[in-house]
């Protein structure tokens, strides 16, 4: 309560959300979750039980986060512990041998990512990034899962606040430890799958137009990335355009040193740009 004076007298001042027990007139003012946000947090919740983890998952799959028109929807998941419960999810893998669980898991965090910078901080926060690249390493096996972890990568690295990050040799390592050896796993084993390729080819694209040092070309060339983007140009062809557009991006980022020149020459450039138009 506060108090005012109003000439000799002093009198009491409700405060907001609150009711007084000798008024059973006076407004209540409630700041409690509707009961839709009650609903989807108890659902968030439920991702942590292994029970029930599938059919919630199912549950927001369902929802189609990633389409256009259903922003506000995916806003509702805002500043909830969605971005925590899911990547746990994914470091408890003990009920999960194939993978399947958290192949969900992936496309769940792609669909929530997608155009919201905001949910993409608060994974990243949870540690996503080394999440959702060890979930690739264990489940090599699964190309689906692959697809949706290139995916939810992209949508990480591509974001404008890495440029002004400041622990940027931590993010060196990150890549180097991390991610690149990954990616280029994935890319020399699923050579056809040209989702997989053109995300992964994108995000290469992203992070040496970004951080354009030497080291950092010639740790994708030594990992066989250039082998791989231009094996896979050349078996696709004109098929897909902006697989192109990211291709010819990357491989320009890269011809930048020595190394990546000659390794270009060596693998006649010239000749697959000239098949491809």
């Amino acid at each position: 309560m506060s108090k005012r004076k109003r000439g000799e007298d002093e009198y009491e001042i409700p405060e907001r959300n609150t009711v007084s027990d000798q008024d059973d007139n006076a407004v209540r003012v409630v700041n409690a979750p509707t009961p839709a946000n009650r609903c989807l947090e108890r659902q968030i919740q439920l991702l942590l039980d292994k029970s029930t983890i599938s059919a919630v998952l199912d549950i927001f799959l369902a929802m189609r986060l990633s389409k256009g028109e259903n922003t506000e929807l995916r806003k509702a998941f805002e500043n909830t512990d969605i971005s925590k419960n899911l990547i746990k999810t994914l470091k408890e893998t003990d009920n999960d041998e194939d993978g399947n669980i958290s192949g969900k898991t992936l496309e769940l965090i792609g669909d929530l990512m997608r155009n919201n910078s905001s949910m993409r901080k608060d994974f990243v926060r949870n540690g996503a990034i080394i999440a959702i690249a060890e979930t690739m390493k264990l489940f090599l096996h699964n190309e689906k899962l692959q697809q949706h972890g290139s995916r939810a990568l992209f949508y990480i690295l591509k974001d404008e606040y890495w440029k002004g990050a400041s622990n940027i040799e931590s993010f060196y390592d990150l890549f180097y430890d991390v991610i690149l050896n990954v990616l280029a796993e994935v890319m020399r084993k699923y050579p056809m799958n040209i989702s997989i390729q053109k995300q992964i080819i994108a995000i290469l694209s992203c992070i040496t137009c970004t951080y354009t040092n030497d080291e950092m070309i010639e740790k994708v060339i030594q990992m066989k990335c250039v082998e791989y983007t231009l094996n896979a140009l050349s078996k696709y062809n004109s098929r897909d355009i902006l697989f192109r557009i990211l291709s010819f991006k990357l491989l320009t980022n890269l011809n930048k040193i020595d190394a990546a020149k000659a390794c270009l020459r060596e693998k006649d450039l010239t000749l697959i740009l000239a098949k491809i138009e």
